[in-house]
């Protein structure tokens, strides 16, 4: 998390992480690189096959080599945890996380720090924790770059861009020509609109690996953001070029389409896309598309028609985690149309799926806080505010539970959101401001607040922002044509 430039969390006491340090320390001086224990040396090797395979997003290959790896030595932890890290299906990454760490006790000290930093990640949504024990594994293996690398990637998520930038270097400096680095540094600085500098990584990346699709799958991305679709589409049809297979291009092609409001043309590049997936998690994810281009579109009959034959699908294939994200889909756009008995049927079903279905705590929590939000949001529309208030402590009772500190700040995201709808703007903007949420559906409410009860200077800002955000989302297609309205 980050909160006035500081990371909060639960520190290891310093005695004791020295001590710590000097014990695993003893173990790896004379290796560079965290070992990679297996029985099989042809199972190690399919892993270091499938660690690049995932490293240039092949994930399906990566996938099936890591598999492989596991028919040869079942009690493989690494592999377990890459296929974790690999996979769409969050109930099989919680399964193959908790077999990597049921196995953890049995491999190198430097192994088990990577495997606790994700089941911190995932299994306990304690981000700070998972940088912890990234930042023991840098000192342990300093010459590895793969370890400053996973630590630049946590860095960056918890939006400590510096850090994270830091990181790249590092590993970079250890092998000038590890291309994920380089792209890692090409989208810090997209986040920061630093486009100059993105292109150049990305350049980087494509003269390192000129024949795989992702550098030019990512100069598609930068030039995306910048609004120049037409471009990206071209950037994202030369990945294809280089993969046919590389459907993440493909899909991209279909938004893009959408973002220059060819609608029917993209949700066709989508359906191609849905069409080419392998396994049934990742036809559903890109079933995604179909629905937010009707939601860019400002359609929202068929929006909730295709969230019904996602839901659907989801459900008859257990992936519980896709059936609470279009519920609370459903949930916002019945709410924006004021037919509050179906948003709060909606909002009903999540709660369900939520307290009953097995699902790694970063998810069910991540799902929580928008369940927590748009409940209290259908209260405050129809003006019950005594209940969008009561919602709003409840859902801070569970905050008090939680090892992310990061999710604190929805809360007060969702108290600016209650004063909104109370008619309170100088007090909402108050919240928006401390909570400082940069994502589109935050966004937009802070710039209502500040147009209404603020400063007109900070709503057009981000009016504009929003206008030009150009990153494909379920909220940001909700939000969208309201933004451009506003900021036109």
């Amino acid at each position: 998390m980050q909160i006035s430039g500081k990371r909060f969390g639960k520190p290891l006491a310093l005695g004791s992480a020295i001590l710590v340090l000097v014990l695993l320390c003893t173990q790896c001086a004379k290796q560079t690189e965290v070992p990679i224990t297996s029985r099989s040396g042809e199972a190690r090797d399919l892993f270091v096959q499938a660690r690049v395979e995932g490293e240039n997003l092949h994930l399906d290959t990566a996938m099936a080599k890591l598999s492989e790896a596991i028919v040869l030595d079942p009690d493989f932890a690494l592999a377990f945890l890459y296929r974790a890290r690999f996979t769409n299906d969050p109930v099989s990454l919680q399964r193959d996380l908790q077999r990597a760490m049921e196995l953890s006790e049995d491999v190198s000290a430097g192994e088990q720090m990577i495997i606790k930093a994700y089941d911190a990640y995932y299994g306990q949504n304690d981000p700070d924790r998972a940088v912890e024990f990234y930042e023991l594994l840098v000192k342990m293996y300093p010459v590895d770059k793969r370890t400053h690398f996973r630590l630049g990637v946590f860095f960056r998520i918890l939006g400590e861009d510096d850090q994270a930038m830091r990181q790249q270097k590092q590993a970079l400096a250890i092998d000038g020509n590890f291309a994920p680095s380089y792209l890692e540094l090409g989208y810090i600085n997209l986040s920061a609109e630093n486009y100059a500098e993105v292109e150049e990584a990305f350049q980087n990346c494509i003269r390192l690996i000129p024949d795989q699709p992702n550098p030019y799958d990512s100069m598609g991305d930068l030039y995306s953001r910048m609004g120049k679709f037409e471009e990206a589409i071209g950037y994202y049809q030369q990945a294809l070029e280089k993969n046919p297979e590389f459907t993440d291009s493909q899909l991209k092609i279909g938004t893009n389409l959408v973002f220059l409001g060819r609608y029917d043309e993209g949700r066709e590049a989508v359906q191609k896309a849905i069409a080419m997936e392998p396994t049934i998690e990742r036809r559903v994810q890109d079933m995604g598309m179909i629905c937010r281009s009707y939601m860019y579109e400002c359609r929202p009959q068929e929006a909730l028609a295709e969230a019904d034959r996602i839901i659907k699908i989801a459900r008859d294939n257990h992936m519980m985690s896709q059936v609470v994200l279009y519920e609370l889909a459903k949930a916002a756009m019945y709410a924006e149309i004021q037919e509050y008995d179906e948003a709060e049927q909606s909002l009903q079903e999540c709660r369900t799926v939520l307290e009953t279905a097995d699902m790694p705590l970063f998810y069910r929590e991540s799902h929580s806080d928008m369940l927590y939000f748009w409940d209290a949001a259908v209260a405050a529309k129809q003006k019950n505010i005594t209940r969008a208030l009561s919602i709003a402590a409840r859902y801070m009772n569970t905050l008090r539970e939680s090892q992310n500190p990061e999710r604190m700040k929805y809360h007060m995201g969702l108290l600016g959101y209650i004063e909104l709808e109370r008619d309170y703007p100088d007090i909402a903007v108050e919240y928006f401001r401390h909570a400082d949420i940069q994502e589109p559906l935050f966004m937009y409410y802070a710039a209502l607040a500040e147009n209404a009860g603020g400063s007109r200077a900070r709503a057009t800002r981000l009016f504009r922002k929003l206008a030009s955000w150009n990153n494909d989302s379920l909220w940001y297609a909700f939000i969208c044509k309201k933004a451009l309205t506003r900021q036109e």
